[in-house]
């Protein structure tokens, strides 16, 4: 009975590593993808396009504001890697 308690224990902490593992990914992916993002819309400054410039900002924002999300959500222990995420905002879904 120990040996399988202290299998389970350490199983435990293994799928809390890799939990941990997967959250930083996932923030830092999101984050990547706001960097990328903001340096596409750079060309976008001196067009004379505001709407796509607006569009590329925007977009950004949704991108960081996703990593803050997952940043948070792993600090306070309810990160949850099985949910499903959007990658795309509200506004530009068809």
């Amino acid at each position: 009975m120990h040996y399988l308690q202290r299998s389970a224990t350490s199983l435990k902490d293994l799928n809390h590593e890799v939990s941990a593992t997967l959250g930083v990914a996932d923030t830092t992916n999101w984050m990547r993808a706001a960097r990328t993002t903001l340096l596409a819309a750079v060309p976008h400054v001196s067009d004379t396009d505001p709407k796509a410039l607006d569009a590329a900002l925007a977009q950004a924002r949704f991108y960081y504001d996703g990593g803050i999300r997952f940043m948070k959500a792993r600090r306070s222990g309810s990160f949850h890697h099985t949910r499903k995420v959007s990658t795309m905002p509200r506004s530009s879904r068809a």
